[in-house]
């Protein structure tokens, strides 16, 4: 097996020399997996800014960034607003796309 492109925007530091989906002939295309912690609507906002200090301050622990990156996974963090855009984005985006494709949803 040869992988032929990254699904990322940038080239992946552990493969500099493969190329990503849009040099290879794809522009604008993007299609990664990403994690992250939700909880329930209506949370106390003080509640969240703890939960996202504490998940970023792990999120740059040495050790689990180490751990991570065994995993082939890049810790990120962020702030609740980038994160709700990110998720806003994403079905957005792939809600455009399965309506291009005519992909329908299961019963």
């Amino acid at each position: 097996m040869r992988p032929l492109a990254t699904g990322g925007l940038t080239r992946d530091p552990k493969f500099p020399d493969l190329p990503t989906a849009a040099e290879s002939g794809f522009p604008g295309f993007e299609a990664v997996q990403w994690l992250g912690l939700l909880t329930t609507a209506g949370t106390p906002a003080d509640i969240v800014a703890r939960i996202n200090l504490e998940v970023n301050r792990a999120l740059h622990d040495p050790d689990l960034v180490a751990k991570l990156a065994m995993q082939g996974t890049t810790a990120a963090g962020g702030t609740a607003d980038e994160f709700k855009t990110l998720i806003l984005d994403e079905v957005r985006n792939w809600k455009d796309i399965a309506q291009k494709a005519s992909i329908k949803a299961a019963e």
